[in-house]
């Protein structure tokens, strides 16, 4: 009796077929995969590799008003992508490296761009490697993309005549032109104008991951960049910003130059910049974070109807641990939301406590001239914040 049945045979080839099949797929999907991840591997931008390295660099950023005459600020930023900080290091316009030299206002007015920044990187003792410029029509276009950043004023942070919001509303393209190009003009104008940028920086990034939502967008990134003089590429500019709006743990630190007044011109204050500068760099690189030993003074504001409520607040925050300079009355007594509002540039400490109080509305407004770091607005809902 034969044993012989070809269709078992048959069916063995096709699994055979099959195996080689399937193996060969598999092996052409993952030599793709390979290829691909190799392809991106390759083709990183330069700051992608930085991030991928943690390794620092710096950006020397120049922001102007409505022409490239007109210099509102020079700020040097170092990014350390280990530690996860950036530092900002700002200079006024009417700064001068010493009597015998120009303002960096004259400097940029007379086209002398090179000489700023050789004469910045000698300060510091740290030579940028990249470079940015943008203006005010780059300021009202990136706001009205990003359909405008919350926003905090009190009355008291105007000044005489302007006619810009206060409380709570939204800063979009026409009122941070009022806010940026205000008619003060005084000793006091160049740090008011450049607290008013730190305030619209840090606003947008308490709120940088809902607006990257709307400005990762390849074409709408496209245009945001568009009017931006930069030796950063556009690839660079977007791995640049998705790195640092993507990721909630980066810390920014803000510092201005200190400056020596000799009659009516401003020479920089080598000694104490020097002080200010290794202060920054130790923040910058220590792996401990380096704002924990340091206690926020704050002061507390009742805006409300109920009497003596600052004062119960105070003894309450006191109990959390928490370092009660002052308690007033706020400018209006109708605030129906307790707010939380920065007045020194230092994000560490406001969401802190921000999470400690349990009070979710956090805005930045910066004047160096408070003696305290950030300011607490009783509002009608005190009854919802963690006080007990």
């Amino acid at each position: 009796m034969s044993l012989y049945h070809p269709t078992i045979k048959k069916n063995h080839y096709w699994k055979n077929i099959s195996r080689v099949a399937l193996f060969l797929t598999g092996f052409i999907g993952i030599f793709i995969f390979i290829g691909y991840q190799a392809f991106v591997f390759l083709h990183r931008s330069q700051t992608d590799i930085y991030f991928s390295r943690n390794e620092s660099f710096s950006i020397l950023v120049y922001g102007f008003g409505e022409s490239r005459k007109d210099l509102n600020h020079v700020s040097f930023v170092l990014i350390n992508p280990q530690t996860k900080r950036i530092g900002v290091i700002s200079f006024y316009p009417q700064t001068r490296f010493s009597n015998q030299e120009t303002s960096l206002q004259e400097k940029m007015f007379n086209n002398e761009k090179g000489s700023v920044k050789k004469e910045i990187s000698r300060l510091l003792n740290i030579s940028p490697k990249y470079q940015i410029e943008y203006d005010m029509k780059s300021t009202v276009k990136a706001l009205d993309i990003a359909e405008g950043v919350p926003f905090f004023l009190s009355g008291v942070d105007l000044i005489k005549d302007e006619k810009i919001p206060t409380g709570e509303f939204i800063m979009d393209g026409e009122i941070v032109q009022q806010y940026l190009a205000h008619d003060g003009d005084n000793e006091f104008s160049p740090a008011l104008t450049l607290f008013r940028y730190y305030s619209l920086a840090l606003n947008l990034w308490q709120n940088r991951e809902s607006k990257w939502k709307i400005l990762s967008h390849e074409g709408v990134f496209s245009m945001l960049t568009e009017g931006i003089k930069t030796d950063l590429s556009e690839k660079e500019l977007y791995s640049l910003a998705r790195h640092l709006f993507t990721d909630n743990s980066w810390i920014p630190i803000f510092i201005e130059i200190p400056l020596k007044r000799e009659k009516d011109i401003f020479i920089i204050d080598v000694d104490s910049t020097a002080l200010y500068v290794k202060k920054l760099m130790e923040d910058l690189n220590s792996p401990p974070n380096p704002f924990l030993d340091r206690e926020p003074r704050i002061e507390i504001k009742n805006g409300t109807m109920v009497p003596n409520l600052a004062r119960k607040v105070r003894s309450l925050a006191d109990r959390k641990g928490l370092k009660v300079l002052e308690f007033s009355n706020a400018d209006e007594h109708d605030y129906q939301n307790s707010i939380l509002v920065d007045v020194n540039a230092n994000f560490y400490y406001i969401q802190s406590v921000s999470r400690l109080l349990n009070i979710p509305r956090v805005y930045y407004s910066v004047n160096r001239s408070y003696f305290t770091d950030m300011i607490i607005v009783i509002g009608n809902d005190y009854k919802e914040l963690e006080l007990n």
